[in-house]
């Protein structure tokens, strides 16, 4: 019997030095197939609430757990990678499973050749059919195509490069491969897009969109939270009311929250629930409205402009006084600052700094290809095929050169486009 939710938590408390409640008493479930985003300022404690669902952090009260036979896959913000290992290797780490089946076909197509009575040649034939359905189950005569698209999608680094040497972004992106490739019920993924660049932004969100588990991430990209959440948890203050929708939704609730027109689940009476049923109920639903249902879409009104703001005054909420900005907005220091004139310089301050970082990106792009042409001009010498290992060597060092060119390209044509909309913003 399939399970109503494929996570719990019960009066969830977590307790951090020196004596500071960072979850008080947190209920929640989740249904399967959830896309559940968690916001909250630095410090709020939603990369803990991840650690405690992923069963890495233990020091906890009250209850929180997977239901039965649940698979998690755990994505924390400093990945690690096996240092024995290279890029395949650690990626071939998510795909054991279904590797073993294929190795275990092969040993018992080898068996079959043998000399054996017929008892044993069914028991043998018998695995061999068993071992068969699952490697299709799991589409895995297309393994080894499956991870080079993966790897592919993802920008990774070569297959035989050391783990060891690689950047920060780098290790990010053998991780999420690994990860996505590992056969999973849910995913627990902190900050999936940092290092990526547009287009492998856009890769995984497109891969999670089409996960069929359940999802829970925490993200400060604010279009990667629209795109895939359902629902947002947003961590702040020992509590964790859930939203409904993406975060325009989020920003739509916040808004209707401060108007007073409605309240959410950590406004309710501070009462234990009276059974577990009810524990999942009061779980499972987000939000009480108490005024009119949100339209749909999100109403964005054009601005008045700053006279008429001024004459007309401040807008007024239900309750008379006035709505003002949300009380708390996870990407405000991204959307904005207090006033146009520090506005602007906030702005041309992070306009300069990412032109700095333009022209550093050009200058390797620039030298990494003058290296490109000095192998290429190496290679094209008359006799130099005939030393093959030195051949290889030089092959491997061209493909591993090449990659790297394209990678800092990307890198430059993201961060260009994020210069181009601040320019215009």
């Amino acid at each position: 019997m399939a399970h109503q939710f494929i996570f719990t938590m019960k009066d969830l408390r977590k307790i951090v030095p020196p004596k500071r409640e960072i979850l008080k008493g947190i209920w929640l479930s989740f249904y399967p197939g959830a896309k559940i985003g968690v916001l909250g300022a630095n410090g709020a404690g939603k990369s803990t609430l991840l650690k405690i669902m992923a069963g890495v952090d233990e020091d906890f009260l009250g209850e929180a757990k997977p239901a039965d036979g649940v698979r998690t896959g755990y994505l924390p913000q400093e990945p690690h990678l096996d240092p024995s290992k290279d890029v395949r290797g650690n990626v071939e780490d998510g795909v054991a499973e279904v590797r073993g089946l294929l190795t275990r076909f092969d040993e018992i197509n080898a068996r079959l050749g043998e000399p054996m009575d017929p008892a044993e040649m069914e028991k043998v034939l018998e695995e061999q059919a068993r071992v068969q359905d699952a490697i299709e189950a799991a589409n895995g005569w297309d393994l080894d195509r499956t991870v080079e698209i993966a790897m592919d999608a993802l920008r990774l680094p070569p297959g035989e490069a050391d783990v060891t040497k690689l950047s920060g972004g780098e290790r990010r992106r053998v991780a999420l491969c690994r990860l996505l490739l590992q056969p999973s019920d849910m995913l627990l993924l902190d900050e999936p897009t940092n290092h990526l660049d547009l287009d492998s932004k856009e890769v995984l969100l497109e891969a999670l969109s089409d996960y069929g588990g359940t999802l829970i991430f925490v993200s400060h990209d604010r279009y990667f939270v629209d795109n895939l959440a359902t629902k947002v948890i947003e961590v702040g203050g020992g509590e964790a009311p859930l939203y409904p929708g993406g975060y325009e939704d989020f920003v739509y609730w916040k808004r209707q929250q401060a108007a007073g027109l409605t309240a959410p689940l950590s406004a309710a009476p501070k009462r234990r629930p009276a059974s577990e049923d009810e524990a999942e109920e009061r779980a499972a639903t987000p939000l009480r409205p108490v005024g009119p249902p949100r339209p749909d879409p999100v109403p964005k009104p054009a601005s008045p402009g700053p006279k008429a703001r001024a004459e007309k005054g401040p807008a007024a909420g239900a309750n008379g006084k006035p709505a003002g900005p949300l009380p708390y907005d996870p990407f405000a220091p991204r959307l904005r600052k207090p006033g146009a004139a520090s506005d602007r310089q906030t702005r041309e301050r992070e306009i300069k700094r990412m032109k700095a970082r333009l022209a550093e990106l050009e200058k390797r792009v620039a030298e990494k290809e003058q290296a490109v042409k000095a192998l290429e001009a190496q290679m094209a010498s008359p006799g130099f095929y005939e030393d093959r290992p030195r051949a290889e060597q030089a092959a491997e060092e061209h493909k591993k050169l090449m990659w790297e060119v394209g990678d800092l390209v990307s890198q430059w044509e993201a961060l260009q486009s994020e210069v181009d909309d601040q320019a215009q913003a």
